[in-house]
């Protein structure tokens, strides 16, 4: 029967002995496969007398899993409920203060970052510029937070009288002793001029790195001006201001191209090559968030960052 069922395979197919004798064989390995498999079902798994047992573990097991998981969220979500209210100033409160009042560890570490960067909060919804400052947390703290406004009350004085003397002609007869008070973000190299120590190519200096970053959002990023003195760093402080309710210049992260990401001061060739690639790996970013996952990125840089990105 084999014998002439091996010669009908040869002569319909066009096989050779050798090519019959491993089709053969490989119809045997399927047959031993199938009722070897039939077989371990019918025997062996019948057999096994402790599945409810092991079920009943891996169950348990996976509630300690899932437990475990979760706990970490609860405990963080706890940091962040007020457990003592009190009145504060968040430009002079020390870490413990901040813990205190339910502000987690790593919002505070934060807040004091911003500080020690020259940042300042001069109204209290200025908490919310802190990145990712819940808030919930925020309405539950307003009521208490006391900012001292003896600097604002006195610049607020004499702003409209020196809006007035800065919108006259001549602009260049105005004394360098004058007490100026200029909003850094709208003022133009001729009116920084006009403060002392400030000249012709550090005011055009300021007012160009001010419009490649999109505006000045705290007084930190004056230091980045090239070659700025701390002396002209002092007049600054001194002399002009950032409006609260500034909103710095947006870039559209999802559809600048690289030469486009390049011109921000914030971002190097390397940064858009990452950004960029993971565009094109991962698709548009969905949030600002995501941005954390580009590998080049650092901590530091993002927050620096952030306020200058819209997805």
């Amino acid at each position: 029967m084999i014998k002439y069922l091996s010669a009908w395979i040869r002569d319909y197919f066009g096989f050779s002995r050798t090519e019959t004798r491993g089709l053969f064989f490989l119809l045997f390995l399927i047959t031993v496969a199938i009722f070897g498999t039939i077989y371990i079902e019918n025997t062996a798994f019948n057999s096994y007398q402790e599945k409810e047992t092991d079920l009943k573990i891996l169950d348990s097991l996976m509630r300690e899993f899932e437990a475990s998981i979760q706990q970490p969220v609860a405990q963080h979500e706890n940091e962040e409920v007020p457990k003592t209210l009190f009145p504060f100033n968040p430009n002079a409160s020390s870490f413990d203060t901040f813990r205190q009042l339910g502000i987690s560890e790593r919002l505070t570490n934060r807040i004091l970052s911003y500080r020690n960067k020259g940042g300042r909060f001069y109204q209290a919804k200025d908490l919310l510029k802190i990145y990712d400052f819940p808030l919930h947390l925020y309405k539950q703290l307003e009521a208490y937070i006391d900012i001292p406004e003896q600097k604002m009350k006195v610049k607020s004085a004499v702003l409209a009288k020196n809006e007035t003397l800065l919108d006259s002609e001549p602009k260049a007869e105005v004394p360098k002793d004058e007490k100026l008070y200029l909003d850094i973000n709208h003022t133009d190299s001729l009116q920084l001029k006009q403060l002392k120590g400030i000249g012709t190519v550090l005011s055009a200096r300021i007012v160009k790195y001010r419009d490649q970053l999109g505006g000045f959002h705290n007084f930190n990023q004056l230091k980045e001006v090239y070659h700025i003195s701390d002396d002209a760093l002092k007049t600054l402080e001194d002399h002009t201001f950032i409006k609260n309710d500034f909103e710095t210049k947006k870039i559209k992260i999802n559809e600048l191209d690289f030469k486009s990401l390049l011109k921000h001061p914030y971002i190097d060739y390397e940064l858009a090559k990452a950004i960029m690639n993971h565009r094109r790996i991962y698709g548009n970013f969905s949030s600002t968030e995501q941005l954390r996952e580009v590998y080049y990125i650092k901590e530091e840089l993002l927050v620096k960052l952030l306020p200058y990105i819209v997805i």
